[in-house]
């Protein structure tokens, strides 16, 4: 995904949707889908961009989740086209 309005597209548009429906969800499935999206979409998202501009292997995607590698790539994920 090197299109950086498209990749902004899927990073917010699932957050603002789970924080409309916030009130209206059952708190333990607001919670569990909350952090499905820090820990599973995010990560999917953020690896998936990362493996496209060659920065790291497709099979590295997952550990960026983990080790806290995705603060040393917070300027190519955010900041780079």
């Amino acid at each position: 995904m090197k299109n950086v309005f498209a990749y902004y597209l899927s990073l917010i548009i699932p957050l603002f949707l789970l924080i409309y429906f916030w009130e209206n969800l059952d708190p333990t499935l607001a919670l569990v889908l909350l952090g499905a999206y820090v820990l599973v979409y995010r990560t999917w998202l953020d690896g998936n961009r990362l493996y496209k501009k060659g920065l790291i292997s497709k099979q590295d995607i997952w550990k960026i989740a983990f080790n806290g590698s995705r603060v040393n790539y917070f300027k190519a994920l955010y900041l780079q086209k």
